[in-house]
């Protein structure tokens, strides 16, 4: 990931200071009156660096801090390999596989049999189990 430039996102504490201001502030100046990456494109030659930075900011509050994942992000389509995959993160994971099945064919999405799919909502226990039993289990 590092290769193609992504970056860990960026978590920063806005309490104490004019920092979340300050940054919506120039977040308005970059996209006043902006509303297609088209037009940003047309009015800033640095359009692409501009969406990247916004991509990786976050400022923390009550109820956004998740400063503790160690969040990596890259902005744009990324290309990969299955095998490459340590987890998928799925809202529903038996039916994100069900839809993999049905639009890979079986054959191809034999290899997410090996993939943990974990879902968001799920506790430390249920992901850590999940990922132990599909990183043991032989080929099937």
């Amino acid at each position: 990931m590092l290769k193609h430039g992504a970056n860990p996102a960026i978590y920063l504490n806005g309490k104490g200071t004019g920092l979340r201001e300050y940054l919506l502030q120039e977040f308005d100046n970059h996209f006043d009156g902006v509303k297609t990456v088209t037009k940003l494109k047309r009015h800033n030659d640095n359009y692409q660096d501009i969406l990247h930075y916004y991509s990786l900011v976050n400022v923390m509050n009550e109820s956004h801090d998740f400063s503790w994942e160690r969040e990596w992000r890259y902005s744009g389509d990324f290309q990969f390999k299955f095998h490459e995959l340590v987890a998928i993160i799925a809202e529903d994971p038996e039916g994100f596989l069900e839809d993999c099945r049905n639009e890979l064919g079986l054959r191809k999405s034999k290899v997410l049999n090996r993939i943990p799919i974990i879902a968001p909502h799920w506790s430390y226990e249920e992901v850590v189990e999940e990922m132990a039993i599909k990183i043991w289990q032989k080929d099937t």
